[in-house]
């Protein structure tokens, strides 16, 4: 090559490989790569996009990888949803309800129903003298279902147990336990159904509109539904023989014959009780009970795993209630006067009859409530703190631990008017507070 034209040639070289030419160049491929994966049609205009820099542009992948994280989590959450609404058949010793907290939007009558009914079952009983019960009943998870145990026989008096769903087709089933107490029963099928969604009841409010959802006069028909509010969020009474008063929820809607066992649902369509037929001994009109969901996942959790409610936590005495007008008016010291205390109880040397509690842990003692909450919440051989007068008026404060109610060696079925606990003149005037049978239980 000629010396000479060196200098020419590199020239050259240097425009051709210029960055304005490797740019236009870049540019030119970029729109014939766009071109290609976006036809134009003679309908829709090319705008002119303006750049940003000169640097030549290389094809991106991160709106590709972003629409493909997209579409994963919608599947994850569509699998979530999936499954949290068909868990109806799984492992039988997790039980699948649990207690949420209200979310979301209020719902119509008729959208609670719609959420409601498909967990609502009725049940039909046959005791081995051929009589026939009918009741209704809440799926609880795993195929099992939580009623009212007082509408049906005793558990080992059952010949024939199936369940109605709300399309009418009836399933075998198994009387698996009840408990007394609570008034709850546990029944169980192997058919799929759908899981009731359980509310807190502690969080239910005087006001609240409530519906329930049970069985029609024809059980065999979809399930009825009737509606009222709650008027006492928290009371007590006593749901068997052994006259122990239990919390209960107090509403206004009515409860049909064969919707007792039935769900009581909020306006979340969330079951937060099981419903109770009218108690016309109470002297009330037009009110009707619930037991709490938490009553109903507290025992129907140790029916599941024991077959009953193995312990309560109890104090192990009897007593009487002294409200705040008898203490006034008879010159006693409010709270709960102790009839007797048992061998058993850890109150045993420490109190004697006719002491008065009138504190634990710190909070008065205004109603036999008070206590029963404590103790309620307690497990045996945990320690409470009481305040305790003596008949001389004198305060101690008493360290004692909770006993089991199996080291208790009672009648549960004794009624309390038989007792002999009453420390009150005229213990047969009904205007004097009752004596309740403190030790099962509490």
């Amino acid at each position: 090559m000629d010396n000479n034209q060196q200098p020419a040639i590199e020239k050259e070289k240097e425009q051709i490989f210029s960055d304005n030419n490797l740019n236009t160049l870049a540019d030119e491929v970029i729109k014939t790569e766009d071109t290609q994966q976006t036809p134009i049609t003679d309908n829709e205009p090319v705008a002119d996009t303006p750049k940003t820099d000169n640097k030549p542009k290389k094809k991106s992948f991160k709106i590709p990888l972003i629409v493909l994280a997209f579409v994963l989590v919608i599947i994850a959450v569509l699998s979530a949803l999936y499954f949290s609404g068909n868990n109806n058949v799984g492992n039988t010793n997790t039980p699948n309800a649990v207690l949420s907290e209200k979310s979301g939007a209020k719902l119509t009558a008729s959208q609670v129903y719609d959420e409601v009914a498909a967990c609502v079952v009725s049940i039909s009983i046959t005791d081995n003298s051929g009589k026939l019960y009918y009741a209704s009943g809440v799926v609880y998870g795993d195929g099992y279902i939580v009623s009212a145990a007082h509408s049906l026989p005793e558990t080992n008096n059952v010949k024939v147990c199936t369940v109605i769903a709300n399309d009418g087709t009836d399933y075998n089933a198994e009387y698996i336990a009840s408990d007394t107490r609570s008034d709850v029963a546990l029944i169980k099928t192997n058919a799929q159904l759908a899981n009731a969604a359980f509310g807190d009841s502690d969080k239910c409010v005087a006001g609240e509109n409530v519906y329930v959802i049970g069985a029609s006069v024809d059980v065999y028909e979809k399930p009825a539904i009737t509606g009222g509010i709650i008027s006492l969020p928290s009371t007590r009474i006593s749901l068997s023989q052994n006259s122990y008063a239990d919390k209960i929820i107090q509403i206004n809607a009515a409860v049909l014959p064969h919707a007792t066992g039935g769900a009581v649902c909020n306006e979340y369509g969330q079951v937060i009780g099981v419903a109770l037929a009218d108690l016309t001994s109470s002297g009330y009109n037009d009110v009707s009970y619930v037991i709490p969901s938490r009553t109903i996942k507290s025992v129907a959790d140790a029916l599941i795993k024991d077959g009953a409610v193995t312990e309560r936590a109890v104090l192990g005495i009897t007593y009487t209630e002294i409200d705040k007008d008898t203490a006034q008016v008879n010159g006693y010291t409010q709270g709960l006067r102790i009839g007797s205390v048992r061998k058993e109880s850890d109150l045993t040397g420490k109190a004697q009859e006719g002491d008065t509690i009138v504190a634990v842990n710190g909070t008065a003692v205004t109603s036999a409530n008070v206590l029963l909450d404590v103790i309620e919440k307690s497990k045996p051989g945990d320690e409470i703190e009481l305040a305790i007068v003596n008949k001389d008026g004198k305060q101690n404060n008493i360290k004692v631990k909770l006993i089991s109610d199996k080291d208790l060696k009672i009648d549960q079925n004794k009624d309390s008017n038989d007792s002999d606990i009453s420390l009150l003149p005229n213990e047969n005037d009904s205007s004097e507070p009752s004596a309740f049978n403190f030790p099962y239980g509490n």
